[in-house]
This record gives structure tokens, C-alpha cells and sequence, in this order.
């Protein structure tokens, strides 16, 4: 009010409506122009206060309804998450029991064979059904092999790629390769390659160390030919 009715007075000088005319600026002039714009400032004063409250509560408002909608959609793709958590591991897990059953009479009645760390092979074969298998709507195969050469032992699982598989290593790639980095150090490898026929192939690579002969499990892994 004080800042308003200064420049008034600077800019205009004032009018006094009973002589019709302009008055000499003064002291006294610009309080009564204080005083006559008094009620009419705070009246402006107070139409602004409320109407930036009404315009923050609005504000607040939509804030408020778009982070109940966010939690809301956050809660069905919770909900949505843990049911696919609960029916996945009763077939995948299903179907690498049989896997790992059929896996053990290849791999452990054989004599002399080669040590290998517990469950490396699973979460390979898991991430081969996932990101490979499971992208291709005719079906696919996934194959193990693994031989021995120079005091190395290489296993390799492929499998075909569907058309539109997804992008990245997999939690069982990168769990697998942080477990030999754990066991071997330098010493073990594996590596991820798409050939051009959509063939996917790891190979892991790691030292051929021999079971002793009198047991075929220890509790540091299983044995492989």
C-alpha cells in the first residue's frame, strides 16, 4: 500500500474533487491518499492471500490424486508380481528338478570324473528357458555339452533365441559369473555369444580338477565327464 500509493504520487499528483483540480504534492497529501486507499489495498490484499491458497490447495489436491493413482498402480503391479512369483518357481523350478534329476545320472556314476561347483548348471539352463526358449512361440531346445582338454574343462549350454528376446545377461548369468570369480579367481570363464542362426551359446570354462575315486560328491560340487 505504502509502495503503490508512493509511486501514485510521484507519477500523479493529487485531485481534489470539490476544486475540480491538481494539488501541490506534499507530506500531507500523500497520507490521505494512504488513508483513502486503505481499505480498498487491504481488500485487494486479502483477494490475493485467498486466492493463492485456494490456487496451493488446488495444487496440492492434484498432487495428492496423482500420487494415490501411482500408488495404486504400484499396488496392482505388486500384487500382479508376487502371483507370477508364486506360480513361476512351481513350473520352472518343477521343470529344472527334472533337468537336474536326468543331469545326475549323466553326471555322477561316471569314475574319475571332474569336479564342478553346486548348481552352476541351473540357473544357466534357467536363463537359456527365459531370455531364449520361452521368446519363440514355435517352441524351442536348449543342449548341454561339455569336454575336456589341456587340464580345462569347458560346458556349454545352447539353445535357440525367439524373435523378440530380451535384452540384457539374465540374474543367472551374472550370478553364475560371480561364483567362479568367487571359486576360481582368474582361473574360470563365461562367455555369452548369438550366432547369426539365433543360437545362443555360454561357454564356461574352468579348471578340470578330478573327484577323488572314492566319492563322486563332495560338498564343494558335482562331478562331470
Amino acid at each position: 500500500m505504502f509502495l503503490q500509493s508512493g509511486i501514485q504520487s510521484v507519477l500523479i499528483p493529487p485531485f481534489d474533487d470539490v476544486q475540480q483540480k491538481y494539488l501541490a504534492r506534499s507530506f500531507l497529501a500523500w497520507l490521505e491518499t494512504v488513508r483513502a486507499g486503505f481499505a480498498d489495498q487491504i481488500f485487494i490484499y486479502i483477494a490475493i492471500v485467498l486466492a493463492g491458497h485456494a490456487y496451493e490447495y488446488l495444487k496440492r489436491l492434484r498432487r495428492e490424486e496423482r500420487e494415490r493413482y501411482q500408488y495404486q498402480q504400484a499396488l496392482v503391479a505388486s500384487e500382479l508380481h508376487s502371483l507370477k512369483a508364486q506360480l513361476r518357481p512351481h513350473f520352472l523350478f518343477n521343470t529344472l528338478h527334472r533337468i537336474a534329476t536326468l543331469l545326475n545320472g549323466w553326471l555322477l556314476p561316471r569314475p574319475n570324473g571332474l569336479l564342478v561347483p553346486q548348481m552352476i548348471l541351473q540357473p544357466l539352463i534357467e536363463n537359456a528357458i527365459r531370455y531364449g526358449v520361452s521368446c519363440a512361440r514355435e517352441g524351442g531346445w536348449v543342449a548341454v555339452a561339455a569336454n575336456q582338454k589341456d587340464g580345462i574343462l569347458e560346458i556349454q549350454v545352447r539353445n535357440s533365441v525367439g524373435g523378440k528376446s530380451s535384452s540384457g545377461t539374465g540374474v543367472g548369468l551374472r550370478n553364475a559369473e560371480a561364483r567362479l570369480k568367487y571359486l576360481y579367481s582368474g582361473d574360470a570363464h563365461l562367455r555369452l555369444t548369438v550366432s547369426d542362426d539365433r543360437t545362443a551359446t555360454v561357454s564356461l570354462t574352468l579348471p578340470a580338477l578330478h573327484a577323488p575315486p572314492a566319492s563322486t560328491e563332495r560338498p564343494f560340487g558335482r562331478t562331470v565327464h
